[in-house]
């Protein structure tokens, strides 16, 4: 079992919760291209020579166009490239509690941090 705090650096679509200085603490953070969309490349750090265990991917792009996600990219251990474009993107909109009501079913394993 491992704790979320590590697995989420397995999931490039969970990063893009993530703060800027905790991403920089786990990853090179180059800008690629400059407006009108802005593209961020994110390559695991090394540590003590070798690659990060805690990542998945080998490169993660975010591209950024009006401060909002537009698209997000990465390229797996695998060299399996997966593209991800966001679209009718809404921030700050207030969603209804009831929306996210989760019954856990009986049979389900539940993992707690």
């Amino acid at each position: 079992m491992q704790k979320y705090a590590q697995a989420k650096y397995q999931s490039p679509l969970l990063l893009i919760l993530e703060e800027e200085g905790a991403l920089r603490e786990k990853f090179d953070v180059s800008l690629v291209t400059q407006a009108p969309l802005l593209v961020f490349t994110l390559t695991p750090k090394k540590i003590q020579g070798q690659q990060n265990e805690a990542m998945a991917v080998s490169s993660i792009e975010l591209g950024f166009s009006d401060n909002k996600l537009q698209s997000l990219s990465f390229v797996d251990a695998l060299k399996q490239k997966t593209q991800v474009n966001f679209t009718e993107v809404v921030i700050d909109q207030v969603i209804d509690d009831k929306r996210f009501t989760f019954d856990i079913p009986v049979d389900a394993d539940v993992l707690y941090e």
